[in-house]
């Protein structure tokens, strides 16, 4: 099964945003101080926010470049 998501990051505040639809969000629950899940009205995820992205991202991949995260708009 294929999923699409659209992505957001913003690069003053450093936080990803992986969704399908933001809308139908019924409850968010933090998974760490890094990571938060949206959950829909059956309980399944429909999005994920991630904290200090740029410096997670970076530290498992220093290939990855504030300007690759940017470009996601």
């Amino acid at each position: 099964m294929e999923i699409r998501c659209k992505v957001n990051y913003d690069t003053k505040s450093d936080v990803l945003w992986l969704y399908t639809n933001p809308k139908r969000t019924k409850e968010s629950v933090l998974v760490s101080e890094d990571v938060v899940l949206d959950l829909d009205m059956y309980d399944q995820v429909i999005g994920v926010e991630l904290f200090w992205a740029y410096e997670l991202l970076h530290t498992l991949n220093p290939r990855i470049t504030e300007e690759m995260l940017g470009a996601l708009q």
